[in-house]
């Protein structure tokens, strides 16, 4: 029989009905539902009592939660938190480890604090940011200004230095959004840090990790360390300027290799699918730590894992681990629940980044973008280009702010002096009143105006 060719199912209606975030979570979601008992996410919560009633509930195709089934990495993020609530469970004399336990098996739909470690928050935390993301900044009109941003930003020998790492990578990023705002430039950005245990092989045997070692100055040891990266879902009108800052700041030792990578966003692809993607990162367990077996297995596999956290040990507890720590008792138990702490330590407000600048706050909507195309209110003529000023007849300024003018010379217009907000950088937030407020969807040109100063007037 002659194939016919597959026509892809674009649509985000999953088959309960529920609207899906995305075509592929639809399609992942789907696939879940139709299994039902017998899926590979109902065999990872299992029948025991690792998780309690209520977890498994988020998870149940009729008591879905917050349409959690259409996570990419679920499995892998379900058979992570087991082999967390296993390692924590093997210290009932550990007072941290019995508090982390308490909040694992907490109502997971009502936590009144951030905990990282539970999938079913950190579910709740992505998909708040993509709202976010989506309402005011991630639209198709605005495809060539939106990046997956990249930064190697440092190596660590021990979960100290990493935290370390960690904070002066916020400084930094901090410093990133400063220097766009002096140049009168917005960037909007939301993502991880992600933190990777690499292998004194890993170390010596990648070309990543061999490249970041000889621009740090730092020689591999065998007790390995860990990789500080950051994934970024950015939209930057002035890509050059944010680039050409990040390189200098994160040099790279050889031409070929970046620490600064800057991947448009395909005008082919889902914008939905490109946000869950980068925030998704966060969810990326270290490999060393949660890829080997549970139980001991005829390959030895759990055996050599053990081994391998023995000799790694330094990575985790720091070069003074002899004087309070029995090496002997140190496996990959003892490994993961060293992570699980470190998580709980440094929070969200390490693990995650996001900001929006004051000049990004200022950029128009979508609905916004489309009526200034539709009436070509941003157009240049000869008159708004008298003494050397604006475009091109027929171009577009790359980036417009509200409180500047549609027109050169692009300043204050004078009604509006004295009246503006005083914006500042902040973490990216939904903000209701803005969406209100510079909705125009639907407009009618020929008998209607908006008005765009109408949120840039202080309330």
């Amino acid at each position: 029989m002659k194939k016919q060719r597959f026509v892809t199912n674009t649509t985000s209606v999953r088959k309960d009905g529920k609207l899906a975030f995305s075509p592929q979570g639809r399609a992942i979601a789907d696939r879940r539902i139709d299994a039902q008992k017998l899926s590979r996410i109902q065999k990872k919560l299992g029948t025991d009592d690792t998780f309690s009633d209520e977890f498994k509930a988020a998870f149940d195709p009729q008591t879905e939660y917050g349409q959690i089934l259409e996570r990419v990495q679920l499995e892998t993020e379900l058979d992570a938190a087991r082999k967390t609530i296993t390692a924590l469970r093997k210290y009932p004399d550990d007072p941290h480890c019995q508090r982390i336990l308490d909040e694992m098996w907490a109502r997971p739909t009502a936590r009144k604090k951030d905990f990282p470690l539970c999938p079913i928050w950190r579910h709740e935390r992505e998909t708040r940011q993509i709202f976010a993301a989506q309402s005011r900044y991630a639209f198709p009109r605005v495809t060539e200004e939106l990046y997956l941003v990249t930064i190697i930003f440092d190596f660590a020998e021990n979960l100290d230095q990493l935290e370390e790492a960690m904070v002066a990578a916020h400084r930094v990023m901090q410093r990133a959004v400063a220097h766009m705002g002096r140049k009168r430039h917005g960037v909007t950005m939301t993502g991880t840090l992600e933190f990777d245990l690499k292998t004194f092989e890993n170390l010596t045997n990648e070309p990543k990790s061999i490249s970041l070692l000889k621009q740090l100055g730092v020689t591999a040891t065998d007790a390995g360390g860990w990789t500080l990266t950051g994934h970024f879902f950015t939209r930057v009108p002035h890509r050059e300027v944010l680039e050409d800052w990040l390189r200098k700041t994160y040099p790279s030792s050889t031409p070929s290799w970046h620490r600064v990578q800057f991947d448009q966003v395909k005008q082919n692809k889902k914008l939905l699918d490109h946000l869950s993607k980068i925030l998704s990162y966060v969810n990326k367990m270290p490999m060393a730590l949660f890829k080997p077996p549970t139980r001991k297995t005829k390959g030895g596999e759990r055996e050599t894992a053990d081994e391998l956290m023995r000799r790694m040990s330094a990575a985790f507890y720091g070069a003074t681990m002899n004087t309070h720590v029995d090496q002997s008792v140190i496996d990959l138990n003892a490994a993961i629940v060293q992570w699980a702490k470190f998580v709980d330590r440094v929070g969200p407000k390490l693990l995650y980044y996001s900001v929006e600048s004051s000049h990004a706050q200022k950029w128009y909507s979508e609905s916004e973008m489309d009526y200034i195309r539709m009436i070509d209110a941003d157009m240049t003529t000869d008159e708004d280009r008298r003494g050397g000023k604006g475009k091109k007849d027929g171009e577009h300024k790359i980036e417009l702010h509200r409180d500047h003018g549609l027109l050169p010379p692009f300043e204050v217009p004078p009604h509006l002096k004295g009246r503006v907000r005083d914006l500042r950088s902040r973490p990216l937030t939904y903000d209701a009143e803005w969406d209100s407020m510079t909705n125009c969807s639907g407009i009618n040109p020929d008998t209607h105006y908006h008005d765009f100063d109408r949120w840039s007037v202080k309330p």
